[in-house]
C-alpha cells in the first residue's frame, strides 16, 4: 500500500529532474486497459483452440475499482463476462480481510434454516432428527469452522434452528425442550445425544492451524505467518497486538484452550522452547519461572530445549530449585539424536498424533459416563425407542438425584424389560 499512496512523479526537461508530484487514483492518460483486456480474451481464444476447453462465461466474473463508466461498458463488451460485487465467495465462503460480519454469513445461516425447512415437510422422529442434526449439519458447518471463528450471535442463531428443528421442529417455542442444550451436547455414553457444540467444535477445527504453524508444515500460508506475525517469536509468547487483523486475533485468542494439550517428546531439542512448550509432567516452565529470571542468568526468551540441556553452568538451575519449590519435581530431559515430535496429550495424560477428534474430546465439557449407557445404547436397538429410553432416563436422574446404590438395584431391575422395548417386542 505504501508503493501505492505514497508515488511522485518527476519531470524529466532536457536530461535533468525539476520537482514532482503526487500520484492520483484513477486511470492515467492514455492508458492501455481496454487493450489489455483484448489481449486476454485473445489468449483465451487461442486456449480454446489448443486444448479444446472454453471459459464459462456465466462463472467468469470481472471486478471493477475506480473505472468509468464508459470504459468498465467497453470491457464488459470484449470479455462478455458479468460484473461481480465484493466480498468475493470461493468455495461458499466469502474472502474477507476484515471482520466477519452477519452480512458475511448470512448465507450460511440461510442454507440451515431452508434445510431444516425442507425436513419439517416430513413426518420424523426425534431420533431421525438427531441423525440428520449429527450427520448433515455437521456437514454444513465443517467448512465454515475450519476458516473462520464465526460469532457469537452466528453460533446462538445457528443453535437456535437446531434446537427448534430438534424438539418443535420449527421454530423453538418455550417449555418445548425436554432436556438442557448442553446435556443434549455431550457424548451417548455420558448421558446426552452426540450432538456437538458448534462454539468448541468451531475451535477443535480452527486449532488446526496452530498444530501447523507449530509443525511448521510445508506451506506458503505457513511460511508468511512465521515471516511477517510470528517474527522469530514462539507461538505461544506472540502478542495481540491492536492493528493485528481480526482472524488473525481470533485464531490467537483459542491459544489458552489448547496450550495444555500441546506436548514435545525431547529428542534433540532443537525444535522444542525451554520456556513456552511442554515436554514433561510439570507443563510449561514459563508458568514457574519469571521472566525475569530467565534473563538475569543469560537466557533468552528464544532459547530451546537443547540451549538450557547443553549450557556449561547448572548452578542456575540448583538456585531455581531453591527460589520455586516446584521445581523439584522438574528433570531436565535427557537428549538423543532423533527430532523433536510435537504430540497431542490429551485430559487421561495419553499421548496422540493430531486430530481434529482428540482435540474436541479434550476441550469438550466432560461428565461422568452413566450406568444405563449399555441398556439404551446397545446394538440392533432402535433408535426411535432408544432416544425416549434416553430422555426419560435424563430426566428421571436429574428429578429424583438418585444416589448409586439406589440407581444399581432400579437398573439391574430395569435391564430386561428395557431390552424387549427397545428391540420392538412390547
Amino acid at each position: 500500500m505504501a508503493c501505492i499512496t505514497s508515488t511522485s512523479y518527476s519531470v524529466c526537461v532536457n536530461g535533468d529532474l525539476h520537482g514532482f508530484f503526487k500520484g492520483k487514483r484513477g486511470l492515467r492518460q492514455g492508458d492501455l486497459i481496454v487493450a489489455s483486456v483484448e489481449l486476454i480474451r485473445k489468449s483465451l481464444d487461442d486456449f480454446k483452440r489448443c486444448s479444446g476447453l472454453s471459459a464459462s462465461l456465466p462463472k467468469s466474473t470481472a471486478f471493477f475499482s475506480n473505472v468509468r463508466s464508459n470504459v468498465k461498458t467497453t470491457i464488459l463488451a470484449n470479455l462478455q463476462f458479468e460484473e461481480g460485487s465484493l466480498p468475493v465467495r470461493y468455495l461458499g465462503i466469502p474472502l474477507v480481510s476484515s471482520r466477519l460480519l452477519y452480512l458475511d454469513c448470512k448465507l450460511l445461516v440461510d442454507r440451515v434454516r431452508n434445510k431444516i425447512n425442507d425436513w419439517k415437510n416430513k413426518f420424523l422422529s426425534f431420533a431421525e432428527r438427531v441423525q440428520l442434526i449429527v450427520s448433515v449439519h455437521t456437514a454444513m458447518l465443517l467448512y465454515w469452522c475450519s476458516v473462520f471463528i464465526l460469532s457469537d450471535g452466528i453460533v446462538k442463531e445457528i443453535e437456535k434452528i437446531i434446537r427448534g428443528f430438534l424438539w418443535c421442529q420449527g421454530e423453538l417455542k418455550r417449555g418445548k425442550a425436554k432436556v438442557l442444550w448442553n446435556d443434549v451436547c455431550l457424548p451417548k455414553d455420558e448421558g446426552g445425544l452426540g450432538i456437538k457444540s458448534l462454539k468448541l467444535w468451531n475451535s477443535a477445527l480452527m486449532s488446526s492451524h496452530l498444530w501447523r504453524l507449530m509443525t511448521c508444515k510445508q506451506s506458503l500460508w505457513v511460511q508468511w505467518t512465521h515471516t511477517y506475525k510470528l517474527a522469530n517469536h514462539n507461538l505461544w509468547d506472540v502478542p495481540i497486538s491492536a492493528n493485528a487483523s481480526w482472524s488473525w486475533r481470533k485464531m490467537l485468542q483459542i491459544r489458552p484452550l489448547v496450550h495444555p494439550f500441546f506436548f514435545y517428546q525431547i529428542g534433540n531439542g532443537r525444535n522444542a522452547s525451554a520456556w513456552f512448550d511442554s515436554c514433561g509432567p510439570h507443563g510449561p516452565l514459563i508458568n514457574i519461572i519469571s521472566t525475569h529470571d530467565i534473563m538475569q542468568v543469560g537466557f533468552s526468551m528464544k532459547a530451546t530445549v537443547n540451549d538450557i540441556c547443553v549450557s556449561s553452568a547448572t548452578s542456575w538451575f540448583q538456585d531455581w530449585k531453591q527460589r520455586y519449590p516446584a521445581l523439584h519435581s522438574v528433570m531436565l530431559p535427557s537428549l538423543n539424536n532423533n527430532n523433536d515430535k510435537l504430540l497431542w496429550k490429551d485430559i487421561d495424560d495419553n499421548n496422540h498424533n493430531w486430530a481434529v477428534s482428540h482435540v474436541w474430546d479434550s476441550i469438550r465439557p466432560q461428565a461422568t459416563c452413566v450406568p444405563w449407557f449399555s441398556v439404551v445404547w446397545f446394538s440392533h436397538c432402535i433408535p426411535k425407542h432408544a432416544f425416549i429410553m434416553c430422555d426419560s432416563h435424563i430426566k428421571r436422574c436429574v428429578r429424583l438425584h438418585m444416589a448409586s446404590s439406589e440407581w444399581k438395584n432400579c437398573r439391574d431391575a430395569l435391564i430386561p424389560f428395557a431390552r424387549r422395548i427397545l428391540l420392538g417386542w412390547l
